[in-house]
């Protein structure tokens, strides 16, 4: 959650630490960390939660204002509601009109990257004079209008405009900016800050970026001799569920990513295998209207044809994993349109685990409270929620995301207890950004609800599987040491040298099915040597 019920930060809380100062007080605070096996790592580190995406592939307005900043639906005004305080209200308007110029398209990417990936890439630094100069006009923008702010929807009021200008200014004064400075224009120092608005700045500057760049930066920050060696972007689908068409559609992402799948093992060193996004509302429409290929379609495409090893779905949107029919929930009113809205749902859902299970394909859900597209709709990601489903599919293979902060003793043991029943349930530890914290008590707090919970679920270690989230990270200061933050969190967690290659490697491969003689590995074998360029003899370093 963006805000909690008391108005502070929440689960995905902006945590505002000190820059590249993070691991030096761990350094010395956790004794148990052996520092020459962090260094090592691991050879074939796998990050099993992450994104590349850019704004183009987003419903950029609905999913900053009501998934971001919970403005939900139901409360939605011309005004930003009482939801987001003043100093967010500025920095939602400014986020939605930025993300909204220079953007490149999948269509676009694509063309570019087969014709000429160098000159791509060099067209699109995401903080060129060119982009300072963008945010500059928008900030005036934001200042300037009177009342609506172009585009965004949302009615700036004078308190509001205050609120944004005190915070920006002071991030400017107080050290979130320097000599690292890009320039001397407020855009410029912005996005070479630190600061709550710098960091969301630059995220979104990120955003603004072809997704072979992004795949780039992230490689850059994670990966490398030792560190993450292949990395599992997840696609997302949320239109249905936010009313809001992205630019680039669902097809032409899947298209463009496995170009970039293609090109950073070809080119540039590093494995890149998509999950390919499923809305379940899309199935249903797709069928009620004829439309080919359906959403189902595209999966299935993309894992059999495209290199993918897996499937990204959101049951935060509004739905839960099945049983939707045999609960009185809300919906979008756009849902009414649909004759028995829940029993397609769950037909649709249904389709996806039976062909899932018979495929050998893992399926990443989300399941923390967090991230919902209307009022309480996160609380439908619930771990529990999933008992169902693996009676009926008990080999289904499933990475439920966003385990590790112990918020909801409940909740988190819901985990665990599916790790006991069925043999092939998995957490990743994504975005656990309670793990990025400066104060030792902190860390020190989180692992020890971790070694409890281990001790209790997962004695061997044999469930838990790395994730950063990023794109989504990159809010976070000092997101650029999220691994090496985790391991000394989990060392502190009782976690030893070799558990920990099952967290960053061998419990991910398990999941995926990468062994050779699993179905997975046949897939992606056949992908390598139908690709001109590739070696499938890479694939070994998973037997």
């Amino acid at each position: 959650m963006f805000i909690d019920t008391t108005g502070r930060l929440g689960r995905r809380r902006f945590v505002q630490g000190a820059g590249g100062g993070l691991l030096l007080p761990l350094l010395f605070a956790c004794p148990r960390v052996n520092w020459r096996a962090l260094a090592q790592g691991t050879a074939a580190g796998i990050d099993a939660h992450c994104h590349i995406f850019n704004a183009s592939d987003l419903p950029v307005q609905s999913f900053l204002r009501r998934v971001i900043f919970e403005d939900y639906e139901e409360a939605s005004v011309p005004e930003a509601s009482a939801a987001i305080p003043p100093q967010f209200a500025g920095l939602l308007a400014t986020l939605i009109s930025f993300l909204k110029l220079g953007v490149i398209s999948a269509d676009s990417e694509l063309a570019q990257l087969t014709a000429n990936e160098q000159s791509l890439l060099s067209q699109y630094d995401p903080f060129s004079p060119r982009v300072q100069q963008e945010l500059e006009d928008v900030l005036e923008q934001v200042f300037g209008a009177r009342e609506m702010v172009t585009g965004t929807g949302l009615r700036l009021t004078p308190d509001a405009k205050s609120a944004y200008r005190t915070a920006i200014d002071r991030e400017i004064r107080f050290g979130s900016t320097g000599a690292e400075a890009l320039g001397d224009s407020r855009g410029a120092r912005l996005l070479a800050g630190r600061g709550f608005v710098g960091r969301h700045l630059r995220w979104a500057a990120w955003l603004r970026s072809p997704r072979m760049r992004l795949a780039e930066e992230m490689h850059r920050l994670y990966g490398g001799s030792g560190r993450i060696g292949l990395f599992t972007p997840a696609l997302i689908d949320y239109t249905r569920w936010l009313d809001e068409e992205p630019r680039s559609d669902i097809a032409s992402q899947i298209e463009v990513m496995e170009a970039v799948q293609r090109t950073a093992i070809r080119r540039k060193g590093f494995m890149i295998h998509c999950l390919a996004p499923y809305d379940p509302w899309r199935q249903v429409t797709d069928l009620r209207d004829g439309i080919q290929p359906t959403a189902l379609d595209l999966v299935k495409q993309a894992v059999e044809q495209r290199g993918f090893v897996g499937v990204k779905l959101y049951p935060p949107m509004g739905f839960l994993p099945t049983g939707n029919k045999g609960h009185a929930l809300s919906y979008p009113v756009r849902a009414d349109d649909i004759d028995n809205f829940q029993t397609k749902i769950d037909s649709a859902l249904d389709d996806l685990y039976q062909w899932a299970e018979r495929e050998g394909v893992a399926i990443l859900a989300h399941a923390a409270n967090s991230m919902g597209a209307g009022e309480k709709f996160s609380e439908r990601a619930k771990p529990e929620g999933w008992r169902v489903v693996l009676r009926r599919f008990p080999n289904l293979r499933l990475n439920l995301a966003h385990f590790g902060e112990l918020h909801d003793q409940e909740w988190e043991d819901s985990f665990g207890k599916l790790f006991t029943e069925f043999p092939n349930i998995y957490a990743d530890i994504s975005y656990l950004n309670g793990g990025l914290s400066t104060q030792i008590a902190d860390i020190r707090a989180i692992a020890a609800k971790l070694k409890l919970f281990l001790a209790r679920f997962d004695q061997g270690v044999d469930r838990i599987v790395y994730g950063s989230d990023w794109i989504m990270l990159g809010r976070e200061p000092d997101h650029e040491q999220y691994l090496d933050a985790l391991r000394i969190l989990l060392a502190e967690a009782g976690v030893n040298d070799a558990q920990w290659r099952k967290v960053t490697s061998e419990n991910a491969i398990r999941l995926y099915g990468l062994t050779s003689g699993q179905m997975a590995r046949s897939r992606l074998q056949d992908w390598y040597r139908n690709t001109p360029g590739l070696d499938a003899t890479l694939l070994q370093r998973f037997n």
